[in-house]
């Protein structure tokens, strides 16, 4: 089967002792031949920022042939986008709540030693930037430089192990994650490149109200994705959060872009 491939990648990083956010889990036993069976999906920034990690666990100890996809939805927008090839599923129902914006594949033929990857923007081959760590025979790390995705304060993804020919051009996954719906990322920590557009928050913690030295529609986010309030900023007038949870919040502008951080007494 004649494959595409942009980039090798066998690069080794040291991820074992760093701590991962999870956003969703999978049952076992709903693989379709290839037996490495999805089990978690999680997520992490490393200490600089520069970097976002997706970790892929799987219940069985991966083979000498094996593939991975991980597909993002990067404008918080899962509609729009690239629909997601998912032929083999064992169950014959692919996750259809999401498509992509970026797609990113991992894969190795015993007979062609080597990891390789191909990746894909808004359905068309791109070069896009990121690395794979086969390390750990039962999970698999994609590393993605922030500055691809810097714009993205809310990231949605589906998870996908299967054979070597998981690509396109090959037969599908054998195993999607989550079964239904999508896993929703929500960084805690801002990027270099977002800091440099990081709106002034006063005061921050804040108990009733805030002000931003922002004119704009603004937007309030938890950090599980839940909008709590949306409405025009006018520079430096309160904006009134007494009925807000206490917590932490994300201000998001009018595309999803953060603009800040915050937290309610």
């Amino acid at each position: 089967m004649k494959k595409i491939l942009t980039l090798f990648l066998a690069i080794p990083l040291v991820i074992s002792a760093q701590t991962y956010t999870n956003i969703a889990s999978d049952k076992t036993g709903d693989d379709h031949s290839f037996g490495m069976d999805a089990k978690a999906l999680s997520f992490r920034l490393n200490s600089t920022n520069d970097t976002f990690f997706v970790k892929i666990d799987h219940y069985n100890t991966r083979g000498a042939d094996f593939g991975y996809a991980l597909a993002l939805d990067t404008n918080n927008d899962p509609t729009d986008g690239t629909a997601i090839p998912q032929a083999n599923l064992k169950s014959q129902t692919p996750n259809t709540s999401m498509k992509y914006d970026i797609m990113l594949y991992g894969y190795q033929n015993s007979v062609f030693p080597g990891v390789y990857t191909e990746s894909y923007v808004n359905g068309v081959s791109s070069n896009f930037v990121f690395t794979l760590d086969t390390t750990d025979s039962k999970s698999v790390v994609f590393a993605i430089p922030v500055f691809q995705i810097s714009s993205a304060a809310i990231i949605n993804m589906l998870a996908f192990t299967g054979s070597f020919d998981i690509s396109p051009a090959g037969a599908g996954p054998s195993d999607v994650m989550p079964d239904s719906n999508y896993g929703t990322a929500i960084p805690a920590t801002v990027s270099l490149e977002e800091l440099r557009h990081t709106v002034q928050i006063f005061p921050n913690p804040a108990a009733n109200s805030i002000q931003l030295n922002y004119d704009g529609t603004i937007r309030i986010i938890d950090l599980a994705g839940k909008t709590w309030l949306s409405q025009v900023s006018q520079s430096h007038e309160p904006i009134d959060i007494s009925q807000l949870p206490a917590g932490s919040y994300l201000l998001l502008d009018e595309t999803g872009v953060r603009l800040g951080q915050f937290q309610k007494d």
